[in-house]
């Protein structure tokens, strides 16, 4: 990365998963050693959305909203399900939205980067209603690796995200209406006999905890239970 040029990156919610618990208070400041100055986890930015998806549902005016967090949804609807497009929530994803956030805080000639385990959400940042979000994509695997290339760990020490998110927003990650591709698709063949409401859809089983680009360091059965320990290691920020 060019000297003196802010940069800033959003980690996707999962992130304690690609690291072990003995770094998860040292992650803030191994990545200074790759040269980010912000460094925040993209749940900060649920607040913002929650009150973007309450805008979206008055504005609309459908009885039924499906949430755009997940790419592979997305293109679901509109490749086998173009009659449930209106339904897509307007929205944006947590992930673009924080990255714009990001973007308006740094300024002009700024770069932001989204750390993930979708490899799916280089196509959401490419699309053109999502301009202005992430300058690169990149997944756990890669990120993980990045920093043990560069020898980031030995420097590193506990140190604060430069905003962190409350316990509430890392406990909504374990909930979804419907995790996994086939259960997507049946729900989304009758979407004209759901109950009126908001609908959470994550592409990949289990959800985001089941995103393919995490590196192998907890097996799924206790993924869940990993990020549960994360969660009450925060639970003092609220």
């Amino acid at each position: 990365m060019a000297s003196g040029t802010p940069v800033a990156i959003s980690l996707a919610p999962s992130f304690p998963l690609a690291f072990a618990k003995e770094k998860w208070l040292a992650v803030p400041s191994a990545l200074t050693h790759l040269g980010f100055g912000i460094i925040e986890p993209t749940t900060v930015a649920l607040q913002d959305i929650m009150r973007l998806r309450l805008e979206s549902a008055e504005q609309r005016k459908t009885r039924v909203q499906i949430s755009s967090c997940c790419p592979k949804v997305v293109k679901l609807v509109e490749n086998a399900f173009p009659g449930a497009v209106p339904l897509l929530s307007a929205a944006p994803s947590p992930a673009t939205h924080h990255c714009r956030d990001l973007r308006r805080r740094l300024g002009p000639g700024c770069v932001v980067v989204f750390a993930t385990p979708c490899p799916d959400k280089v196509d959401e940042a490419l699309r053109p209603e999502n301009s202005g979000s992430a300058d690169e994509v990149i997944t756990f695997i890669e990120l993980t690796d990045w920093l043990d290339h560069r020898g980031a760990w030995e420097k590193a020490e506990a140190r604060e995200f430069s905003s962190q998110a409350s316990y509430w927003a890392y406990a909504g990650l374990l909930v979804s209406d419907v995790s996994g591709m086939s259960g997507c698709r049946r729900l989304l063949r009758q979407c004209d006999a759901l109950a009126p409401g908001f609908y959470e859809l994550l592409g990949c089983q289990h959800g985001c905890l089941g995103g393919p680009r995490l590196p192998n360091l907890y097996s799924i059965g206790v993924r869940g239970a990993v990020m549960r320990e994360y969660i009450e290691s925060v639970r003092h920020l609220g």
